[in-house]
C-alpha cells in the first residue's frame, strides 16, 4: 500500500535547496562545483530555472533611525523580491560559511553608480538568504539517468524518477481538487501527463495507485459531499 504523503511533504519534496542542486548537477555531469554553478546560472538567465527566496525581505530602516521596519509578510506588497536572474551572480555568489544552502544576496545598488563609501555602507545591510528550486525543472534539465553508468545506478535512477513522478502527481492531484472540487478524469490526467512528458502508461499507473476505485476508470466524476475537497 502506498504511504500517504501530506500536503506539506509534497511541497517540500517538490523543491530543492542550493547545495542539493549544485550536488545534483555535479554528479549528473561529473563536473566541478564551478562548472555546476555556471550551468545553473545559465539556466536561470535563460528562464529554464526559477529560484525563489524562502524568507521574506526585511523592511528598510525608518528614516532618521537605525531601526528596521517590520519584515514584509506579503509578496503582494513586495512583488519583485526574487533572486537575481544574472548568470554571473550564481557563478560568483558567496556561500554562508555556516549554511551551504544560503547565499549572500546581491548588492542593493548599481556598482557603476555608487561611490565606494556608499557601497561600503550598503554592503553592511546585505544578508545570507536561502533560495530554492523546483525539483521537476532541475531533473528535466539534468536527468538522473544521464549520470547512471552501471546497471545498479540505472536501477537507482529509475526508482528515484518513479518516486519523483509520484510526488508530482500527488501535487497536481491536490491542486486540481482544490480548484475543481472533484477528482481529475482520465482525460484531465493524460493532458497533464503530456504537458510534463509523462507517458499515458505511467499516467494510468498513477491513477491506479492514487485515485479511489470509483474514479479510476474515467468518465463523469462523482460530486463530493458539501464542503468536501
Amino acid at each position: 500500500m502506498t504511504p500517504y504523503i501530506s500536503e506539506s511533504e509534497r511541497k517540500a519534496a517538490s523543491r530543492m535547496t542550493w547545495s542539493t542542486v549544485v550536488t545534483h548537477v555535479r554528479e549528473t555531469d561529473r563536473c566541478s562545483e564551478q562548472e555546476a554553478r555556471r550551468q545553473i546560472g545559465n539556466a536561470i538567465a535563460d528562464s529554464k530555472l526559477f529560484p525563489r527566496w524562502t524568507d521574506k525581505p526585511i523592511g528598510s530602516p525608518i528614516p532618521g533611525t537605525k531601526i528596521s521596519r517590520a519584515p514584509i509578510t506579503s509578496t503582494l506588497i513586495f512583488p519583485y523580491d526574487t533572486p537575481p536572474r544574472d548568470a554571473d551572480y550564481w557563478l560568483e555568489c558567496e556561500i554562508d560559511p555556516t549554511d551551504p544552502d544560503r547565499v549572500l544576496e546581491p548588492p542593493p545598488y548599481d556598482s557603476s553608480m555608487a561611490d565606494k563609501r556608499t557601497a561600503k555602507r550598503l554592503d553592511k545591510t546585505r544578508r545570507y538568504r536561502k533560495p530554492t528550486f523546483d525539483r521537476f525543472h532541475v531533473f528535466r534539465l539534468w536527468p538522473i539517468a544521464k549520470a547512471a553508468s552501471t546497471e545498479a545506478e540505472k536501477t537507482d535512477a529509475s526508482h528515484a524518477s518513479r518516486n519523483d513522478t509520484n510526488i508530482q502527481y500527488n501535487h497536481w492531484l491536490s491542486d486540481f481538487r482544490e480548484v475543481h472540487k472533484r477528482y481529475p478524469t482520465r482525460e484531465d490526467d493524460e493532458k497533464w501527463g503530456s504537458e510534463h512528458h509523462i507517458s499515458r502508461t505511467r499516467v494510468r499507473e498513477l491513477r491506479r495507485e492514487f485515485l479511489p476505485d470509483e474514479v479510476k476508470k474515467g468518465g463523469a466524476p462523482k460530486k463530493g459531499k458539501p464542503g468536501e475537497k
